[in-house]
């Protein structure tokens, strides 16, 4: 399972969300999935990750973008690369077209510049867009994806606002 990961990048810029930020999602908007994630950061015991096939030992439920949910809330936070994110982009608004249950995604992205990026604007235009809010880059914090490795388990500052 980690050589699978470490050939997909270096899994130091893999970025995962602190403890306390998740155990409040879980307290007050009642999310227990994460819809992109891995053995080597998720949070919750079940989230989707690239590698079923090894990754299911883990916790993983598989892909997001073979995963179709039609009720409850659920976590975003995908890789930050603009056509993965617009790929994500088209499976939440088809499944949220798709479905007359409340289902909703909490997205977290990066906002690259003060125009923002395509995928910035794609999002916080959607019809299904009902709130969005900008966390300052230097103010928020994220786990480096390697935080399996003790001496490297240390959160980053981010850079962008997000």
């Amino acid at each position: 399972m980690l050589l699978r990961y470490y050939t997909i990048g270096d899994t130091t810029s893999q970025a995962a969300l602190p403890k306390n930020v998740f155990q409040f999602l879980e307290k007050k908007l009642k999310i227990k999935q994460e819809s992109f994630a891995s053995p080597l950061n998720a949070y919750y015991s079940t989230y989707c990750s690239v590698f079923e096939d090894t990754d299911k030992y883990f916790g993983s439920i598989g892909s997001f973008f073979n995963f179709y949910p039609t009720k409850g809330i659920y976590e975003a936070n995908p890789p930050f690369n603009e056509i993965y994110m617009q790929k994500m982009l088209e499976h939440i608004e088809y499944l949220l077209s798709n479905t007359k249950d409340s289902l909703s995604f909490l997205i977290i992205i990066p906002k690259w510049n003060d125009d923002a990026s395509p995928i910035w604007q794609s999002i916080t235009n959607s019809q299904y867009n009902k709130l969005y809010f900008d966390i300052e880059s230097n103010k928020h914090q994220y786990y480096t994806g390697d935080k399996y490795r003790k001496k490297n388990n240390k959160l980053w500052i981010a850079r962008h606002t997000t």
